[in-house]
């Protein structure tokens, strides 16, 4: 199989929808040689922020001299962002051969009674954990599917277990109260391990906490065993100083907004907490790694005149916080809302967490078409909120309208799914930059 052929036959494995169980790609990992036992890990969850604590906490390993793996899901632009080492993506040449490999794997598991053919998520954990191994990286740090406890890549056995926060998300699987949730993500903490969060809610902490305590792990939380004061924040970055174990240090990173303090906070009491257990990390190395971090699609600035910002929030918590986050950093006119989202999420909330900020709303799907939410009913909920709404096509339509209704001095916000924002950058900079 060339390239394309075999992206094809692993997209082609989404007919088989999700599966949450650890039957299969444990049968999977086994028939390639349980690559996952071959390097260390670090395992991230939660329901927003997954995807900036692991690139904080790869590159602070990587400042540390440490070959760091990350494995993230869903990708921005390219399927090969999923796997990436020293933060330099797989080629494709190796997904051709490790997909061969995982290939003649499922067919073997296929024969076999009680297996079904693994889902396109199992093939990709798997495939990233086999090139890991191969790889021989020192440590993975590795992003949550869904939930957790079921989820493909909580075979693992990590050094250390973090959990962003826990809000309402998947409820038809996950279960419908943010305790249920709390307890599918708290699935990932492993017997005498450890679990770092950023949680604040009582409740959910309460989960976690019962988690720990029956699994004698140790339990790390924000504003309990550590804790953050924020300094200088604008355009050009954000300080803030961190305390943990009564040691203070003195921070700074490139990402805007109080949620990416929160999650650097989490990555470097991480790194701290694998410093305890013997990794040679120092407070340059950590310093050298927040400012060095990159989180595409992200509260990502486009261009400016007018502002065209990226992010990638999904439910209703990130759109709040994003919403907080564009009125602290920016100044504009108008807001031009470009919005797609996946027809799990609770648009309704959304719409209000952020339609106070809004001026036009320019409703749209993403590609995902088995995923998205028809965009008459974005547009209806902010309607009913009372801001102007209209609809196009598709991301690059919606994208080409803002640019025609924006002023100099307005800003236009692409945001409501990771699918979304990725179609954006991809007409973006395929458009803007080749001029």
């Amino acid at each position: 199989m060339n390239y394309r052929q075999t992206t094809e036959y692993l997209f082609g494995l989404q007919r088989f929808g999700s599966k949450l169980d650890l039957i299969n790609i444990t049968k999977l990992l086994e028939l390639v040689g349980n690559p996952q036992r071959q390097f260390k890990s670090v395992h991230v969850g939660g329901t927003s922020g997954k995807f900036s604590v692991v690139q904080m906490t790869a590159a602070i390993l990587q400042a540390s001299g440490y070959k760091v793996g990350t494995f993230i899901s869903p990708h921005l632009s390219r399927y090969t962002e999923r796997f990436c080492i020293n933060g330099k993506e797989i080629d494709e040449t190796a997904v051709i051969k490790l997909t061969s490999q995982l290939k003649v794997a499922a067919d073997k598991m296929v024969a076999l009674p009680d297996f079904r053919h693994p889902t396109f998520f199992e093939m990709s954990t798997a495939l990233a954990f086999l090139y890991f191994a191969q790889q021989e990286i020192d440590v993975a740090v590795v992003e949550v599917g869904m939930g957790g406890r079921l989820d493909a890549t909580n075979v693992l056995e990590p050094l250390v277990s973090v959990i962003t926060h826990v809000d309402l998300e998947h409820t038809h699987v996950l279960g419908e109260t943010i305790e249920a949730i709390a307890g599918e993500k708290a699935g990932i903490v492993k017997k005498g391990g450890i679990l770092v969060t950023g949680e604040r809610n009582e409740q959910t902490l309460n989960v976690f906490r019962k988690a720990c305590w029956q699994r004698e792990a140790d339990f790390l939380a924000l504003d309990n065993d550590f804790t953050v004061k924020i300094g200088r924040q604008d355009l050009a970055g954000q300080e803030f100083s961190l305390k943990f174990n009564e040691q203070r240090y003195n921070l700074s990173t490139p990402l805007l907004g109080n949620v990416q303090i929160k999650n650097a906070a989490l990555a470097v009491v991480t790194a701290l907490v694998l410093r305890d257990k013997n990794y040679k990390i120092s407070e340059v190395a950590i310093k050298a790694g927040l400012k060095a971090v990159k989180c595409p699609g992200r509260l990502e600035i486009a261009q400016k005149n007018p502002y065209v910002v990226f992010d990638c929030a999904k439910d209703p918590g990130a759109i709040l916080e994003l919403s907080k986050t564009i009125e602290h950093f920016f100044y504009f006119s108008r807001l031009i809302l470009v919005m797609a989202v996946s027809d799990d999420k609770n648009i309704k909330q959304m719409a209000k967490n952020i339609a106070p900020l809004a001026d036009l709303v320019i409703a749209t799907r993403h590609g995902v078409k088995e995923r998205a939410l028809d965009p008459r009913i974005i547009q209806k909920e902010f309607i009913v909120c009372g801001v102007d709404s209209i609809v196009a096509d598709d991301v690059k339509m919606a994208v080409a309208e803002s640019l025609d209704q924006a002023n100099v001095d307005d800003l236009i916000l692409v945001t409501g799914s990771v699918f979304t924002v990725g179609e954006a950058r991809d007409v973006w900079y395929d458009e803007v930059r080749s001029k």
